[in-house]
């Protein structure tokens, strides 16, 4: 009697088995269809999908297809005869099976649709960013060891996109200058690091490229940008590192960073208390064991890991979102900021270096205030300053740097006059886009040009 209900029992779970499997079959059949990038479009908020993702929307489409494929040859392997040999007798271990197979069925399917929108494991996301360091006298600095940014190109493969040596962004130079070498320095902050620009197309390279072309075969501009520094990093590098390179010109371009790190100074917040610094290494906050480096390969262990992390990061940014912009740029920030800029022309003037004053250009102005790139930038970022008020903190430094240039008699060029305002050379308030990189390079170019055809 208990033989003849175990094998009832046999029978009705690999009925189901079966039945598992031919509903699994038809659910990834639909699937495969509906995972196409005509349908998908429809989900994008600008109803735009770049290539990454349309060839990832692909990969996923071909993948659930070859599950389906598979799945179709268990069900015809489940209907054989000998199937039912490999079915475990006891209730137990046929219910287990009963569990295992939709609970393997639905990882299987959500790894394949969360690699069409990845989230980047602690490897990637390393790769991708910008390696910082401690520094006894800024905020931070570059990396020293030779470090390489990654970029995932629109074939899904590797490039280099940034190359680090020795703190700077580009290729090695020597330290000690070669004969007849024009030697040049470009500081600043994200802009003049220029982060978004590919390999060798940052504008402070271009300048480079645009007066070797003029037959200035000697000059060297080196791109000693780095994304926060303000005026005070720059001063401090130059004291402590740049001079003992023999630069002949130093450009100096910053607003955006002034702004941020001093924007609240007064007698009781001064730059000492409030000016941010970083207090390890970049890499020594990120570093995991072989085990989950291992598990980090799983979009769903990765979406698990960071689920708190990114409900927070959702909840900061809605909160930023709704904010009201009340923050203004106070007298003292300015005033720090005049002081930091003189400082800088005496110390380029004490190692027989020229100094070249630039304002810095913006994407905000009256035209484009209400600009959803603007207004989403801004929202989002610590600055807490709406577009009007960004675009006349930015118009009183302007006037603060032509005053500057003007008392002290220096090389000064104007690019926030001429390049403001243009969206197409942005990619959000402050940031150039790849025309707006040769845009500046050209401006600056012409303007280095003339004042080598004076000196020669």
């Amino acid at each position: 009697m208990q033989n003849s209900l175990g094998s009832k029992i046999s029978l009705e779970n690999v009925d189901i088995i079966k039945y598992l499997i031919i509903t699994f079959s038809i659910f990834s059949a639909v699937l495969t269809i509906l995972i196409n990038s005509n349908l998908l479009i429809l989900l994008s908020n600008d109803g735009i999908l770049n290539p990454r993702t349309l060839i990832r929307i692909n990969l996923a489409q071909k993948n659930t297809l070859i599950f389906t494929i598979v799945l179709v040859c268990c069900y015809f392997l489940a209907t054989h005869k000998s199937f039912k040999s490999f079915i475990p007798q006891s209730e137990k271990s046929q219910n287990i099976i009963l569990v295992i197979i939709p609970l393997f069925y639905f990882i299987i399917i959500a790894e394949i649709l969360l690699r069409i929108s990845p989230q980047l494991s602690t490897n990637e996301l390393l790769e991708q960013s910008v390696a910082y360091d401690t520094s006894p006298i800024s905020r931070h600095k570059l990396i020293e060891n030779d470090h390489d940014v990654i970029f995932i190109n629109n074939k899904l493969k590797k490039e280099i996109k940034i190359k680090i040596r020795d703190g700077y962004r580009g290729e090695y130079f020597p330290k000690v200058k070669e004969e007849n070498e024009i030697r040049m320095f470009v500081m600043g902050g994200s802009q003049v690091f220029d982060q978004e620009a590919l390999l060798n197309e940052d504008w402070p390279h271009i300048i480079q490229k645009n007066l070797q072309q003029k037959n200035f075969s000697t000059i060297r501009v080196i791109n000693a940008g780095v994304p926060g520094h303000s005026t005070f990093d720059s001063f401090a590098r130059i004291l402590s590192e740049i001079r003992l390179f023999s630069p002949d010109y130093i450009i100096l371009c910053h607003t955006h960073n002034e702004f941020l790190n001093y924007r609240n100074m007064s007698i009781s917040q001064t730059p000492l208390k409030i000016m941010p610094s970083l207090s390890s290494s970049t890499y020594d906050d990120y570093s995991i064991s072989l085990i989950e480096k291992t598990a980090e390969k799983s979009q769903i262990y990765l979406r698990l890991k960071y689920f708190g992390e990114l409900m927070d990061i959702k909840i900061r940014n809605k909160q930023k979102m709704s904010r009201g912009l009340k923050e203004f740029v106070t007298d003292g920030a300015y005033e720090q900021m005049k002081l930091n800029i003189n400082m800088f022309i005496d110390l380029c003037q004490r190692i027989d270096a020229k100094p070249i004053l630039l304002t810095q250009a913006s994407a905000v102005t009256p035209g484009n205030f209400n600009s959803s790139t603007i207004k989403n930038y801004l929202k989002r970022s610590p600055l807490g300053m709406d577009a009007r008020t960004y675009y006349k903190s930015f118009n009183k430094a302007d006037s603060l740097i032509k005053e500057i240039a003007s008392n002290r008699d220096v090389l000064f060029l104007d690019l926030s006059n001429t390049h403001s305002g243009n969206l197409d050379y942005f990619v959000d308030a402050v940031h150039f886009s790849h025309k707006g990189s040769y845009a500046i390079a050209q401006s600056v170019s012409d303007y280095l040009e003339e004042i080598l055809n004076l000196e020669q």
